[in-house]
């Protein structure tokens, strides 16, 4: 194995971790979105249960539980904010690596294909000199044959 294809290797194991952590961090958006999604339909719930009631306690706790869902939910928000930005540099991060990767595997194919031709070029040559040389054996075969 040559230091390219370890190389390529090497890159390809990143660019691996890389997927990796770009898969934890959409589960992290989508989590989090999910919590928000929760929290809207808890703070539904809540406010039919406090009408319901018809209770002024009810209806002032509702107050504070709103307020205190609406903190949660600007938390929420915020993570999500961060991890979006995370998740995008994170695809720029991955975008990088898959082109460096791919810059080695051009090279490398480069270089094979540079190596094929070459080994094409020695061994066409080495045919040419076995076909001079059989051609000049059988011409001075015919002008011995000539000769007596």
């Amino acid at each position: 194995m040559s230091s390219l294809d370890t190389l390529i290797r090497l890159h390809r194991w990143q660019l691996d971790e890389k997927r990796r952590s770009v898969a934890e961090l959409e589960t992290l958006v989508q989590s989090l979105q999910d919590q928000i999604d929760r929290l809207d339909e808890e703070i539904v719930a809540e406010r039919g249960a406090a009408e319901i009631r018809d209770n002024p306690a009810a209806t002032m706790t509702f107050g504070a539980y709103l307020k205190a869902t609406d903190l949660r939910r600007e938390t929420l928000k915020a993570s999500m904010k961060h991890a979006k930005q995370k998740l995008s540099a994170a695809q720029d991060e991955i975008n990088e690596a898959f082109q460096t990767v791919k810059r080695f595997e051009v090279v490398r194919d480069d270089r094979a294909s540079t190596a094929t031709l070459r080994n094409r070029r020695i061994e066409g040559a080495a045919l040419d000199e076995i076909a001079v040389s059989a051609h000049e054996r059988k011409k001075r075969g015919k002008d011995s044959f000539n000769e007596v």
